[in-house]
């Protein structure tokens, strides 16, 4: 009985770890999400293995993270889309305001 509470209580806290994991990540406080990311995936695969659901999706959450840092670093990277100044082409010609 209570080995079986100790791995109700390790998962309880994986899942833990996850949430507030992705509640830094949400708030972009990713100096703290990203290592809390990569405590879980690892306790993960220790636990459930590389190929268990929770698992891909706790490695899913600490690439996006990863995304976001790159995306942060690298600024230029943006997409004519995604400039201020963009303006969609069109073979309609502007009408007066």
């Amino acid at each position: 009985m209570e080995r079986a509470w100790f791995r109700a209580s390790r998962w309880s806290a994986l899942i833990s770890r996850n949430n507030l994991a992705t509640a830094y990540y949400t708030v972009r406080d990713l100096g703290r999400a990203i290592p809390l990311y990569e405590t879980t995936l690892t306790q993960y695969e220790q636990v459930l293995g590389d190929t268990h659901p929770d698992t891909l999706i706790s490695r899913n959450n600490l690439a996006n993270a990863l995304k976001a840092v790159a995306a942060v670093q690298q600024p230029d990277a943006a997409t004519p889309e995604t400039t201020p100044d963009h303006q969609p082409s069109s073979d309609i010609p502007e009408q007066p305001v």
